[in-house]
C-alpha cells in the first residue's frame, strides 16, 4: 500500500504543477498499513477521477484526501475524498458512478475479492465526492486462477497474480 500511495503522491505532484494553487492534497497512511497488499493500480483511476471530474471543472480548485484505515472487522478501507464540484445536478440520483474507470475498478474488485470487497460513492458535504474501497486486509496475495479466452474462444484457466489479466493468445 505504501508503494501505491507513493505512486499516487507522484501523480498528484505532477497534477499540482498543472493546476498550481487550485490543487491541494493530503495523504494519510498509518504505518501499520504500509505493508498491506492491494492490487496494483486499483486506486489510480479513482484519484484520476477526483482530479478530472472533481477539481479540474471547479474554478476555485479543491483538495483531494487519500487515506487508509483498518475497519473494526479487520478490513482495509481506502478513501479518496475531494472537495471539487461533486455530483452534477443531473447526476444526483446515480451516485454509483458509471464511467469506464469506475466500471474497471468494480470489475477488478469482484474478480479478485468477490463479495468481500465493495466500492461506495457518496457526496462529500458541503461539496465534492467520497469514494470508499473496502477490501480484505491482506499482507500478501496468493496467485489465483482466472478464466482466459483463447483465440478459438475456449475458456482456459491460467495461473495469474491477483489483479493481473493474462494475455489472450492470438495464434
Amino acid at each position: 500500500l505504501a508503494q501505491e500511495f507513493e505512486l499516487l503522491r507522484s501523480y498528484l505532484d505532477i497534477q499540482g504543477m498543472r493546476f498550481g494553487a487550485r490543487l491541494d492534497y493530503e495523504i494519510d497512511l498509518p504505518p501499520a498499513l504500509a505493508e498491506a497488499e492491494i492490487p496494483p493500480m486499483l486506486v489510480q483511476p479513482l484519484v484520476e477521477n477526483a482530479v478530472t471530474h472533481g477539481i479540474e471543472p471547479c474554478m476555485r480548485g479543491g483538495k483531494i484526501v487519500l487515506s487508509a484505515r483498518e475497519t473494526g472487522d479487520g478490513s482495509l478501507q481506502v478513501v479518496i475524498a475531494d472537495t471539487g464540484v461533486g455530483f452534477s445536478q443531473g447526476n444526483k440520483g446515480s451516485k454509483g458512478g458509471s464511467g469506464l474507470g469506475l466500471t474497471h475498478v468494480r470489475e477488478r474488485l469482484a474478480r479478485i475479492f468477490g463479495a468481500a470487497a465493495t466500492m461506495q460513492m457518496e457526496e462529500n458535504t458541503p461539496r465534492g465526492v467520497v469514494v470508499r474501497l473496502t477490501l480484505p486486509l491482506q499482507r500478501g496475495f496468493e496467485p489465483m486462477s482466472v478464466p482466459v479466452r483463447t483465440a478459438a474462444g475456449a475458456a482456459d484457466l491460467q495461473h495469474a497474480p491477483a489483479g493481473v489479466t493474462p494475455a489472450v493468445s492470438r495464434s
